[in-house]
């Protein structure tokens, strides 16, 4: 009995050994992701943009600050082990779908099921919890290396002394396992709690993501009523402010997105074009010089409501939109500054990593040939790693949603109404320079959006 508890506890502190190796190993998986500028390309953008500080990673090798969509679909496995968290950031960038007509008719495809089949090895889940699948297969083959008899006298040489390994052989019975197999009940009694675990937290994190959407579906739909109001209320002798108004009301969508994202030296420079061709200069400096550019940006378009005038019933329905915009940007920064508690996610975490690093040993006796436990570990490890993964990529929705694009949207609505409105001005000078009423290019700042392939 004696001699059994010092192989239990030897085996025991050579996993803690082995786990301590390959959470240093880890290290490089968590660091900071390099600093992506936007850039365009035949009409298209293919770059992506991030932190504050290039740094040179085998995804930018010549140090330019660049990560292309190119590269990313290229990456090794090594590369994406070495900078696993830079990848998933970069990639995270060009996973914001749009859905269209066509997009809808391939959604619903009757060939949806065959394709996302060949894409199980490749989509992004699955190369974004590739580190995770790899520890738990390592657990498989320990499990595997532990149990066959075959392998038993040289593995059993890492936890037993000398004496006791040269007894291990002259007894050695290849047709005998050597040790009793972990039973299944552990992790079949558990297997309920841990699936309520995953069902709460991927359930909050769709929540935060729908409601996140919903306040940019109100950001739309009371930007364009605040430009229907304005362009129908006010005085034509306030044609002017019509303009700054509208160019106001595309800025707000603007510096909201700019407000919910890392707000690089690059955002800003990209911000300040897009709002040089819409307002006026000093209007402009006001936005960039403060702090908190969506509430700036609501301010002035109050400030300039003042100046129209307005009879006292149609200024405060305008206002009222104008309210709504103080709750929106009150409801963003709710949902961005205050994650699912973290005591939560971590026991997550932890109960899930535990429960399948230890799973294999209880899995061996109901496998044949013994040999499928490591690929079908991984496996079960790809999926249910999969469903955590899918809960933190949309709990911060702010980065997954394609606020460029609905902010292009808005845009083009509302001065395409703007030019409609200018036919019927008389002959008069513009404070602001006319603005084209077709859509605008994808900012830089909100990339180009995918048809999402490669989601699982």
């Amino acid at each position: 009995m004696a001699a059994e508890e010092r192989r239990a506890k030897r085996l025991l502190a050579s996993l803690a050994v082995a786990g301590v190796c390959l959470v240093a190993r880890s290290t490089p998986f968590v660091q900071k992701p390099p600093l992506f500028r936007g850039a365009t390309g035949s009409g298209l953008h293919r770059e992506a943009r991030g932190g504050e500080e290039a740094t040179r990673s085998r995804l930018d090798p010549d140090g330019t600050g660049v990560i292309s969509l190119e590269t990313l679909d290229n990456a090794d496995i090594f590369t994406i082990l070495a900078e696993g968290d830079a990848f998933k950031e970069a990639d995270r960038l060009y996973r914001r779908p749009v859905f269209g007509p066509a997009e809808w008719k391939k959604h619903r495809s009757s060939r949806r099921i065959t394709g996302n089949l060949q894409t199980i090895f490749s989509s992004r889940i699955s190369r974004a919890v590739l580190f995770e699948v790899l520890i738990i297969m390592a657990s498989a083959l320990l499990a595997l290396l532990w149990y066959e008899p075959s392998t038993l006298p040289f593995f059993q040489a890492f936890v037993l002394d000398d004496t006791e390994w040269q007894n291990a052989l002259l007894a050695y019975d290849p047709t005998a396992p050597p040790l009793e197999v972990w039973s299944l009940k552990p992790f079949t009694l558990t297997s309920s709690a841990l699936s309520l675990l995953l069902v709460f937290k991927t359930n909050n994190s769709y929540g935060r993501w729908w409601e996140a959407r919903i306040i940019w579906g109100g950001i739309v739909n009371k930007s364009r009523d605040i430009v229907r109001q304005v362009l129908a209320r006010f005085p034509n002798e306030k044609n002017h402010l019509k303009e700054v108004m509208t160019g106001l009301v595309s800025a707000y969508s603007r510096a909201l997105t700019f407000h919910m994202s890392d707000q690089t030296e690059k955002d800003k420079e990209v911000l300040r074009e897009k709002l040089e061709e819409m307002l006026p200069a000093q209007d402009v400096e006001d936005i960039m010089n403060c702090t908190h550019k969506p509430m700036t940006v609501t301010g002035k378009l109050t400030y300039y409501l003042q100046l129209a005038d307005l009879d006292t019933y149609s200024r405060m329905q305008i206002d009222e939109d104008l309210e709504a915009y103080s709750d929106y940007y009150g409801m963003c920064e709710r949902i961005y500054k205050t994650p699912i508690p973290l005591s939560y996610t971590r026991l997550t975490g932890r109960f899930l990593t535990v429960w399948l690093l230890f799973l294999p040993f209880a899995l061996y006796k109901e496998i044949s040939p013994h040999w499928l436990l490591v690929p079908l570990c991984g496996l079960i490890a790809l999926f249910i790693f999969g469903i955590e993964e899918v809960g933190h990529l949309i709990e911060e929705p702010f980065s997954a949603l394609p606020l460029s694009t609905i902010s292009d949207g808005i845009r083009a609505s509302i001065f395409e109404a703007l030019d409609i409105d200018r036919r019927r001005w008389p002959d008069a000078s513009r404070e602001v320079e006319e603005k084209p009423a077709s859509a605008p290019e994808p900012s830089e700042y909100g990339l180009q959006e995918t048809d999402g392939a490669g989601l699982l």
